[in-house]
């Protein structure tokens, strides 16, 4: 790839060019720096709304225990069928209990941590715990007695809000690279040999020039234009080389 200027165009000037607010601008859009930006921002949303989804069932499971029923479950085991063996049950595997409220058992299950807390002595079947429920949808309910706290149920947004701010780094490195090469790199003149629709860019045009100064055999170079001023097959521009 290399670095082309807008057309009608003339010479651009001699290293070291300044630097405009034209280039500051267009070098955020670069595709190379536009994908790592890109990609922290898809993070980051990802992050907002898996925030917003754990903050919403903290403060659902908070309004339960405050507003729920208390009733007196019984724990039937790591499967639907009654152990009357005192089993230890499994903490992986989801847990079965049982409870009546408004003289109507309801059988349910729920997992360690979500409905159900890690304690010690562990769970066995038969055994008898207070959970707190939603009267009007017993299937609604939590065997916390006071809310979780929310930052361990975040510990994931931390880590890709953590790579988001890697990723926005990277997208800093990659333009503070391309600025360098527009002050520093030789101005060529180049005719453009073939315009084709660009992958990763779908508003702009993937563009191969060669050097005028060399036959049709020499070098092609690559370069991403927008597609609204974008030349046509045989007209010219300056390319700012990247080897130069």
């Amino acid at each position: 790839m290399s670095i082309a200027t807008p057309i009608p165009s003339v010479e651009p000037p001699s290293p070291p060019r300044p630097l405009s607010k034209a280039a500051l601008r267009r070098s955020w859009i670069e595709p190379q720096v536009r994908a790592w930006w890109l990609c922290a921002l898809l993070l980051v949303a990802v992050v907002v709304c898996f925030c917003i989804y754990q903050i919403a069932d903290w403060h659902a499971q908070v309004r339960l225990i405050r507003t729920g029923t208390k009733v007196d479950a019984t724990i039937i085991g790591n499967t639907p069928t009654y152990d009357r063996n005192f089993t230890r049950l499994d903490p992986v595997r989801p847990i079965f209990l049982r409870f009546t409220l408004d003289g109507q058992i309801y059988p349910v299950s729920g997992k360690i941590p979500d409905q159900l807390p890690p304690r010690k002595p562990w769970y066995l079947s038969q055994d008898h715990i207070p959970l707190f429920v939603d009267r009007r949808d017993p299937n609604t309910w939590t065997g916390y007695d006071r809310p979780p706290p929310l930052a361990p149920q975040l510990f994931v947004a931390y880590i890709f809000l953590a790579l988001a701010g890697l990723l926005t780094f990277c997208a800093w490195l990659r333009r503070r690279f391309l600025l360098a090469w527009w002050r520093s790199g030789e101005a060529a003149p180049a005719i453009v040999v073939e315009s084709r629709q660009s992958g990763s860019s779908p508003r702009s045009r993937l563009l191969r020039c060669v050097l005028k100064s060399y036959s049709h055999n020499a070098k092609h170079y690559e370069v991403i234009y927008p597609s609204a001023s974008a030349p046509v097959v045989g007209q010219e521009l300056w390319l700012i080389l990247p080897d130069a």
